[in-house]
């Protein structure tokens, strides 16, 4: 019944535009100032975090910082190393935040971004590690501090990690995955 409520109210929403878009979280109507509609999709700074060890990220509202759970094909995980993600590098995640939150194992209720495309703004950093980095405790130099490369400006196939049934696409900065058997624009 509450997916109905939220679905409700985004279809209405989505009808009235009007200078923000609204998200529901914990209950309440949420806006997001830059859109014109709850379906329009906006642009965020974001960076990769690991709360409760879960796969999130820190995504910079006109609201303040928000950590949500991202998902679509436009999230930078589905995609991209660990190395690359842990690496401290600058995102801009493009999509909208979902009507409701989900309950996550690890985590508890978390907002989640629905994401259509990301950019990885360069230069681009890589962890640099050696051959047993599973746990990445071969990431640091003597002292501890994490060790990095800064590699080609843009992807490199080494800096992906794609399930086997996705490719990445671009068009310009802009990635987002896609399924393998289907057909893509040419981007």
């Amino acid at each position: 019944m509450t997916q109905l409520k939220g679905l409700v109210a985004l279809l209405f929403a989505a009808g009235c535009g009007g200078a923000y878009a609204e998200t529901e979280t914990d209950g309440e109507l949420q806006t997001e100032p830059g859109a014109t509609s709850a379906s329009e999709e906006v642009c965020y700074p974001a960076t990769y975090a690991e709360p409760c060890g879960s796969s999130a990220w820190s995504i910079e509202t006109p609201g303040g910082v928000r950590q949500a759970l991202v998902r679509g094909p436009g999230a930078p995980h589905r995609a991209l190393s660990l190395r690359i993600l842990r690496a401290d590098n600058r995102y801009s995640i493009c999509g909208r935040f979902a009507a409701d939150p989900v309950a996550d194992a690890e985590c508890g209720q978390m907002p989640v971004f629905l994401a259509s495309d990301f950019e990885i703004h360069a230069p681009i950093r890589r962890l640099h590690c050696g051959e047993g980095w599973g746990l990445f405790d071969d990431c640091t130099d003597a002292a501890g501090n994490a060790v990095y490369d800064e590699g080609p400006a843009n992807l490199d196939p080494s800096d992906l990690e794609l399930a086997p049934e996705l490719r990445l696409e671009c068009a310009g900065a802009r990635c987002r995955t896609a399924d393998r058997s289907v057909p893509g624009p040419a981007r």
